[in-house]
């Protein structure tokens, strides 16, 4: 799943009222995140360490993040 795709993909075609990578990663989540770039990434690892996720879980959440 790459979030910034999905919403790059319908914001280019025009449809309005398509949220960003970063809320939509949060709606997507259930997280309330801030910030953008390297600083909400930050957050989805220290999130990541700090509940000691399965090693597939892990991957594939910092996957769906990474591609922003």
């Amino acid at each position: 799943m790459f979030v910034c795709a999905y919403s790059q993909f319908f914001k280019k075609r025009g449809v309005v009222g398509v949220e960003d990578e970063y809320q939509l990663f949060n709606q997507v989540t259930g997280l309330n995140l801030c910030g953008h770039g390297e600083e909400f990434l930050a957050q989805v690892i220290i999130l990541v360490d700090a509940f000691s996720f399965s090693p597939s879980s892990c991957s594939s959440l910092v996957e769906i993040f990474f591609i922003l």
